[in-house]
């Protein structure tokens, strides 16, 4: 597609590509180009030649380019041309530049360079991803499973620490700044967190504060209540973002919904999050998950995990814990059907009338197709010492009846020659 659109004088039809004239009538088009498109060939800061758009946001839109040094495809962010003329919003884009140079992670996007056009436009260039945004993979899977939703957020937490550690704190954590790559990471996917562009260094500072007590910056479905009351936040607010994240990847809703921003800020100050267990009681959520989500949607910061890095601990025992109790549950299955696991792990086949009556039990769907084969697979094994028993038996048998039919041969040879002597005697 090249973003091209030509419009007819006469029939006013309109045509996406690259017809210079009507096909209906032979008129020249009109043609129009969006201004991203447009921007496909123009050479940045004498560095980066852009080839392509991917996408726009608030403060400017982002381009596929090739860095002239490295001849690699990078991710080019312009800030608008409208804005560029606001000191605060430089200020900010600035920040946005300095905040990510200070961070160093797998799972946040790596910074290359940043700059200033010709024109005046501030640039900064990024890694190139691959891959969907958590955005778009929950659009079109809904929710996810409760396993992958904590492998998505965990790493989500590690990414967030780094940043904390750093003393920047992310401000707008939400599915478009969460970026998922498949083939690597928890469950075959790796998750980059993007878009430090609000961030707010929490450092003391000599110089003075971009985002001030009072002014408001990010998404109101993912703001923490004192974000959305303008009070002053720290990296706590980031960790009730990301409970945000969690809920919504796990029930396919963020838990607050409002018709305006100003209603969802309120929400999010004053209204109690639903548990997942009555939100969506057909999920079966785990209640310590369910207990989980609604510390870390607690209006009060000293009630939530004070950190990233202990969120993500308490997914992981859960989640280990939520694998034990599984593995229990199999457990206590092949004890009803006479399967007694060992220490070895290794199992006790039970007599064949139980097994006969396991396959009346897959009959009427008691038991799993599954469970039967590993209790036939299970008496097979337990088989196999007798059958190697019976083996080296007829081996031993056999070379003792060899050994003894030698013996008797050799007897019966020195009987025919003494038989022999005497009758010639």
């Amino acid at each position: 597609m090249s973003g091209r659109i030509g419009i007819c004088p006469k029939c006013l039809e309109e045509f996406e590509g690259n017809y210079e004239l009507c096909p209906h009538d032979g008129k020249k088009l009109v043609l129009t180009e969006s201004g991203a498109t447009a921007r496909s060939g123009q050479c940045i800061d004498d560095k980066y030649t852009i080839v392509g758009h991917l996408g726009s946001g608030g403060m400017g839109s982002v381009y596929r380019a090739v860095q002239h040094s490295m001849e690699r495809e990078v991710a080019l962010k312009l800030l608008k041309k409208s804005l560029s003329e606001d000191r605060t919003v430089v200020r900010r884009f600035l920040q946005e530049a300095k905040s990510a140079s200070k961070l160093s992670h797998p799972n946040v996007i790596t910074l290359f360079d940043f700059g200033q056009t010709e024109n005046g436009e501030l640039y900064i260039v990024m890694e190139l991803l691959d891959g969907k945004g958590l955005q778009e993979l929950l659009n079109e899977e809904h929710r996810f499973s409760t396993a992958r939703a904590i492998a998505v957020t965990s790493q989500i937490c590690d990414a967030l620490q780094a940043a904390h550690d750093a003393g920047v704190i992310h401000r707008d954590l939400k599915p478009d700044n969460v970026h998922v790559l498949q083939g690597a990471g928890q469950m075959g996917e790796f998750i980059k967190v993007l878009d430090f562009g609000i961030a707010k260094v929490a450092a003391t500072q000599h110089t003075s504060q971009l985002t001030q007590t009072g002014s408001v910056c990010g998404t109101p479905a993912y703001m923490s209540p004192e974000q959305a009351m303008g009070y002053e936040i720290d990296a706590r607010s980031d960790v009730y973002a990301a409970g945000i994240l969690l809920y919504e990847m796990l029930s396919g809703a963020p838990p607050f919904v409002a018709d305006t921003p100003v209603a969802l800020m309120m929400a999010h100050a004053r209204e109690l999050p639903l548990p997942l267990s009555k939100a969506r009681p057909e999920l079966n959520i785990r209640p310590e998950l369910d207990e989980l989500l609604l510390k870390t949607l607690s209006k009060n910061a000293d009630e939530r995990p004070q950190n990233a890095a202990e969120l993500k601990s308490k997914l992981q025992r859960i989640l280990e814990g939520s694998e034990t109790i599984r593995k229990q549950e199999t457990i206590g299955s092949l004890h009803d059907i006479g399967v007694m696991p060992t220490e070895e792990h290794s199992v006790i086949a039970p007599p064949e009338s139980d097994l006969q009556d396991a396959n009346t039990m897959l009959s009427a769907g008691v038991v799993s197709e599954n469970t039967l084969e590993l209790l036939e697979a299970t008496r097979s094994f337990n088989r196999l010492p007798w059958v190697i028993a019976s083996l080296l038996a007829v081996v031993i048998i056999a070379i003792l009846a060899y050994q003894l039919g030698g013996k008797n041969e050799k007897k019966n040879k020195k009987v025919e020659k003494v038989t022999a002597e005497k009758t010639i005697k």
